[in-house]
């Protein structure tokens, strides 16, 4: 489960170019699309996927696991469960001519 890497950045989605590469992506959920008069995306808001998973937590366990003949996995099991809960980020895309990316910033939810 540590090495698990799913998720995506704001790093990630601010690289892309296009509205089509960013909705391309697995760990991103559109939330709402504000259009101008003649139906151009203005700006969306989505959920994106908090990384997550470690090469090097993954190595640790591994480690822990040969050091404690397994038992390790009683503990760690448990641990990795709840570390795995999926976190989502709120972003808000705006989008130029031809659905370019414009700007991309993080949204704050009270």
């Amino acid at each position: 489960m540590a090495g698990t890497k799913e998720g995506v950045t704001i790093e990630d989605i601010s690289k892309s170019k296009s509205r089509a590469e960013v909705i391309y992506k697995d760990d991103v959920e559109i939330v709402d699309t504000k259009r101008d008069e003649n139906g151009n995306v203005l700006h969306e808001d989505y959920f994106l996927l908090k990384p997550q998973g470690s090469f090097a937590r993954a190595a640790l366990h591994g480690l822990f696991d040969v050091m404690t003949i397994g038992l390790w996995e009683i503990i760690g099991t448990p641990v990795e469960q709840h570390m795995g809960e999926k976190v989502y980020v709120p972003v808000r895309i705006y989008y130029g001519e031809n659905s370019e990316i414009n700007k991309v910033e993080y949204l704050k939810y009270d």
